[in-house]
């Protein structure tokens, strides 16, 4: 399923089943993008491009269970920025090498969903458990 399926099958499930849901954002622009990957030093990966392309986040509506939000390109810098200062600071489950290919794309609460902009690869940071990969594919 592409990209655009996934959203069309997502924004068609809220209308449906949750039509008091605030209107998913709209898209990002390709400056946005722009203003992205020269604030993070790194592209990243073109599927969350393309949902950024898409919607830019999904605001306050859940997306991914348990709850993630997506984020914004606003948000993604804020998100790296704290994640960089705090979270990746003394993480034992990363080589410092590993960090700055790193980015946040989705949240909940102060646990993060991570892409590693190499490869494509999920992880996850949390304040208790620090830094883990996926090991399956999302």
């Amino acid at each position: 399923m592409t990209v655009e399926e996934s959203w069309e099958k997502i924004e068609r499930w809220i209308a449906q089943h949750a039509p008091e849901e605030d209107p998913l954002p709209a898209p990002c622009t390709r400056a946005d993008l722009e203003r992205l990957y020269e604030s993070v030093g790194e592209q990243l990966p073109e599927d969350v491009e393309r949902s950024l392309l898409r919607h830019d986040g999904s605001g306050l509506t859940d997306i991914f269970p348990p709850g993630y939000t997506l984020l914004g390109i606003e948000d993604i810098v804020y998100h790296r920025e704290i994640w960089l200062r705090y979270g990746a600071l003394n993480d034992t489950n990363l080589k410092e090498g590993h960090k700055r290919f790193l980015v946040p794309f989705a949240a909940l609460s102060v646990t993060q969903l991570l892409v590693d902009t190499r490869t494509g690869r999920l992880g996850w940071w949390d304040i208790e458990q620090c830094f883990h990969w996926e090991v399956g594919p999302l």
